[in-house]
């Protein structure tokens, strides 16, 4: 059976990490192809920093040349808040006869019990998560890659460009180029 990951999220930057992620799932879980899903707005966040256009574009620009991913805009084409669940329904019928990964961190991974109508959910999808450092997965139902860890996260890249500080290490450089040209995160 074919495998599809789904990688949804703020994306408010997509950093190295979010790829290394998505690269090390595509291979231990053996995908077909991991979809990054920029959140339109998620229910657990009131605003975001950059809009939804401009996050989409960044995944595009960091994922675009490698075959393995893809972008969707499926949530930032619905109205209001994003739910999982929604998302889910929509790309089993897209993708009718995979098996769909959700892809999460483990910051939301314990909370996973929580989110919107999780019970069906769990049913017509594998929740996956990678461990972070300095959060433990204690949810059994999910599934946990075991990888090196890698320390970055989106508030890091947008503190750094705030405070007028390199990020080069932290995105790839074209969408440190993206934010340059479009003045994101200095406010």
């Amino acid at each position: 059976m074919k495998k599809l990951g789904i990688f949804g999220g703020s994306f408010d930057p997509i950093h190295n990490g979010h790829i290394y992620i998505a690269s090390l799932a595509f291979e231990l879980l053996g995908l077909e192809k991991v979809v990054f899903i920029p959140a339109a707005l998620p229910p657990h966040k009131q605003s975001l920093a950059s809009s939804g256009v401009d996050r989409f574009e960044m995944a595009r620009i960091a994922t675009t040349s490698d075959s393995r991913f893809m972008v969707s805009d499926i949530e930032l084409k619905r109205e209001g808040k994003s739910y999982t669940i929604d998302t889910v329904k929509e790309f089993k019928k897209l993708y009718e006869g995979y098996e769909l990964y959700l892809i999460i961190g483990a910051d939301m991974a314990n909370d996973f019990k929580n989110w919107y109508k999780a019970d069906e959910l769990s049913e017509l999808i594998t929740p996956v998560s990678v461990k972070r450092s300095g959060h433990e997965i204690t949810d059994s139902n999910i599934l946990t890659l075991e990888i090196p860890p890698i320390d970055v996260s989106s508030t890091e890249v947008r503190d750094r460009v705030k405070s007028g500080q390199d990020i080069s290490d932290l995105v790839p450089k074209d969408v440190e180029n993206y934010i340059k040209q479009k003045g994101l995160y200095k406010k």
